[in-house]
C-alpha cells in the first residue's frame, strides 16, 4: 500500500529513491535511535545481555535482507548480459537486413 501510493521520492538532491528504501533507512534509524537511548539508561547485566542478543537479531536480519537484494540484482545481471551476448551471437538474417 505504501509503495502504491507514495510511488518514488524525490529529495533536495534531485537523487530518485524507492519508497521501500526509505522505509529500510527509517527502520534502521528507529533501531539505531532505540539502541542509543537504552545504552543511555542504567542497566543491569541481564538487560544488557538482552539488549545486545536484540540487536545481533537485528544486524543479522539486516544483513540477510542486503544479501538477498544482492543475490536478485546480481541475476538480473548475469540475465541481461547474457541475453545481450545471445543476440550478438547469434545474429540472424532478418537482424541483418533490419541494420541495412
Amino acid at each position: 500500500m505504501f509503495l502504491r501510493k507514495y510511488g518514488k521520492i524525490t529529495s533536495n538532491k534531485k537523487k530518485t529513491t524507492h519508497a521501500a528504501d526509505i522505509l529500510m533507512i527509517d527502520y534502521m534509524k528507529k533501531h539505531e535511535n532505540y539502541i542509543n537511548e537504552m545504552l543511555e539508561k542504567i542497566l543491569d547485566e541481564e538487560k544488557v545481555k538482552e539488549l545486545l542478543a536484540y540487536h545481533d537479531k537485528q544486524i543479522q536480519w539486516i544483513q540477510h535482507e542486503r544479501l538477498t537484494h544482492l543475490i536478485v540484482m546480481l541475476f538480473v545481471c548475469l540475465f541481461t548480459l547474457l541475453s545481450f551476448g545471445f543476440t550478438v551471437i547469434k545474429i540472424s538474417t532478418p537482424a541483418i537486413v533490419l541494420e541495412l
